[in-house]
């Protein structure tokens, strides 16, 4: 279509330059320049853009508006093996969390646990005890950024494994009411499956499996405003 941009004004230009070349009296000699016009520069003719090319194209903009958000909300389902944790984790962009977690124990009762990550810092309850703060520097730091990646793209496979190779199917998920994106993500261990339901430009479902493992993640609340503090009492 942009090539037809450049085709048609250059053909309208040749047409009116014909139309009115200006009449030679008879008793005058012609002074017409019978040297070769100059070669007129079309740039070279681009190259299609392929179904496969657009969907890439499409999720990495759905991925690239997800990271520019502020706030938002989780809701995960992990299957590991044979157990399921299930949870929500609320997200204020750069460095705070809330997140409860949910699992059975060996002898199918309910663990429950909750985590609240501000800057660096963990804190942590089970089964709804008293809260306490992980001590180690180093092992909290190292835990909120896993606990944050659960639930972004930034540093995973989401953003390290869009090359340009990628093929990527695009289907429509009514149940939803989004636009699915599907691929495989090779890797020097296992390939990860990955789906990307899309809806206003945005994730709202994302399901990510490898191994026999599974994460699923449902996304709300793009930048609504909420607070997240320290657990009371703790000033750290």
């Amino acid at each position: 279509m942009r090539r037809s941009f450049l085709v048609i004004p250059l053909a309208l230009s040749i047409l009116l330059g014909v139309g009115c070349k200006k009449a030679i009296p008879a008793n005058q000699p012609s002074t017409t320049n019978t040297t070769p016009e100059a070669n007129v520069f079309l740039p070279p003719p681009q190259t299609p853009e392929t179904e496969n090319t657009r969907n890439l194209n499409e999720l990495r903009a759905a991925l690239l508006q997800f990271e520019q958000a502020k706030t938002f909300r989780a809701k995960l389902t992990l299957s590991i093996a044979s157990a399921v944790v299930t949870g929500q984790i609320d997200v204020m962009k750069p460095d705070r969390f809330h997140g409860t977690m949910e699992s059975q124990n060996a002898s199918g009762q309910p663990d429950t646990s909750e985590l609240v990550g501000v800057g660096d810092t963990l804190y942590i309850r089970m089964s709804k005890t008293q809260w306490g703060y992980v001590k180690d520097p180093e092992k909290a730091k190292a835990y909120t950024q896993a606990f944050r990646s659960s639930v972004s793209s930034q540093g995973s496979l989401l953003t390290q494994g869009l090359d340009d190779s990628l093929l990527v199917a695009k289907t429509r998920d009514g149940s939803l009411g989004c636009e699915r994106y599907s691929t495989t993500i090779p890797s020097t261990s296992t390939p990860a499956t990955l789906e990307v339901c899309v809806a206003n430009g945005l994730p709202k479902r994302i399901v990510a499996s490898s191994n026999g493992n599974t994460a699923t993640v449902d996304y709300f609340d793009y930048n609504k405003l909420f607070v997240i503090e320290r657990p009371i009492g703790f000033y750290k």
